[in-house]
């Protein structure tokens, strides 16, 4: 699936979780027709490596990285590990977290 293609459905998909939400489908919906929380992976393939980092007050991950693309914000949560390793670049990140 090409990148354009995955981020209309990522919105499409969020949008269908608030009806469902709205509806009272479903109790419970972290879903957000304006963000999307990724994997690492994922995050990475679609953003590059032009992205925003901040620190959280969290303990497990308390780092968070984010993009805007298309008018989606997207976003994954890192460990300070991960953080660290994605600061020496994303190949490196990849070798030493990924273990590809």
């Amino acid at each position: 699936m090409k990148k354009e293609e995955l981020i209309n459905r990522l919105k499409e998909l969020q949008k269908e979780t608030t009806m469902l939400y709205d509806l009272g489908v479903i109790s419970i919906s972290s879903a957000n027709t304006e963000r999307a929380h990724l994997t690492i992976e994922l995050f990475l393939e679609l953003a590059g490596e032009d992205f925003n980092a901040e620190k959280l007050a969290m303990t497990d991950y308390p780092h968070k990285i984010t993009k805007n693309i298309d008018g989606l914000d997207i976003f994954a949560l890192l460990t300070e590990e991960e953080a660290e390793a994605l600061k020496q670049g994303p190949a490196k990140f990849y070798r030493n977290i990924l273990k590809v």
